[in-house]
């Protein structure tokens, strides 16, 4: 198997259409179910700068991916 030419070193997420905890969150859902290797995940921005956080759950669903109830990462 060749080797990839781009290795990801972190993962950062923030706050935007869902909370910042839920973001970090998914994205560790998401590198576990990637099955590769397992970046760290760092939490940017909680809020915008210059209003409130408006979550986006009519569209993403109340888990932020679509409401697919994946398990919890590790």
């Amino acid at each position: 198997m060749r080797e990839p030419s781009i290795k990801v070193e972190a993962i950062t997420v923030v706050a935007g259409n869902v909370t910042i905890d839920l973001a970090a969150k998914n994205a560790r859902i998401s590198i576990e179910k990637s099955n590769t290797y397992t970046p760290p995940v760092y939490k940017g921005v909680g809020k915008p700068f210059m209003r409130e956080l408006f979550t986006s759950k009519y569209v993403h669903g109340k888990d932020g991916m679509g409401d697919l109830n994946l398990p919890e990462p590790l």
